[in-house]
């Protein structure tokens, strides 16, 4: 599956020429094939795959765990504490309900699932604090390790910059991961849009099975 450049299973695009009237019928039944495995079985290898695959061509969307704790963070505070990266709330504008931290230092949360799932994604919403956008992250790298030594990054990614606003929908943005168990999540900002004086993230999720 090609993500990058385009493809689209449903417009039949970016496809091989030789593609057939078989091939176009089979991918037209693919969404109704996808979510019949996944209801009618549990969780296994027949399951996994079709949700996987569900998942990469974005038929389906990847379900949302829950974070039982951040179970460390480079830095943290009673105004923007890095606890507010995990408590469900992205729609806000006040910096309370922010992760904010002093820039010039290389940031790291770390999210405990309390058990090992499979990981497809990492969803942002970007430091939201009216004026001070910039200061959201940019290039992010993600790691996710069964145990707390999380040492090599699996997964990296563009955070965008939020729009400063609490009316605008859902600004959030994805961060594939190659589909990696475990129960530890650190993400690790390297860069942020502009760096004068602090930084910091409103909300993350982990998105899986």
């Amino acid at each position: 599956v090609l993500e990058h450049n385009q493809t689209d299973l449903a417009a039949l695009r970016n496809l091989p020429g030789d593609a057939n009237l078989e091939t176009a019928e089979q991918l037209a039944a693919l969404p109704a094939r996808l979510e019949e495995i996944v209801s009618s079985s549990a969780s296994g290898p027949a399951h996994d795959a079709a949700l996987m695959l569900g998942i990469v061509t974005r038929q389906m969307s990847a379900p949302v765990l829950p974070v039982v704790e951040v179970s460390r963070s480079s830095y943290s505070s009673d105004d923007a504490p890095a606890s507010a990266a995990a408590d469900g709330q992205w729609n806000v504008i006040d910096v309370k309900n922010m992760w904010q931290y002093p820039a010039g230092k290389r940031p790291l949360i770390v999210l405990d699932l309390g058990e090992v799932p499979t990981v497809a994604g990492v969803r942002i919403w970007n430091f939201n604090l009216p004026g001070n956008t910039h200061r959201g992250w940019k290039d992010v790298d993600i790691f996710v390790s069964e145990t707390r030594s999380l040492l090599t990054p699996v997964a990296q990614g563009l955070g965008p910059p939020a729009p400063g606003r609490a009316d605008v929908g859902d600004y959030s943005t994805t961060l594939s991961v190659p589909f990696v168990r475990g129960q530890y999540i650190k993400i690790e900002p390297r860069s942020v849009w502009r760096d004068d004086g602090y930084a910091g993230v409103t909300e993350i999720e982990v998105v899986g099975f």
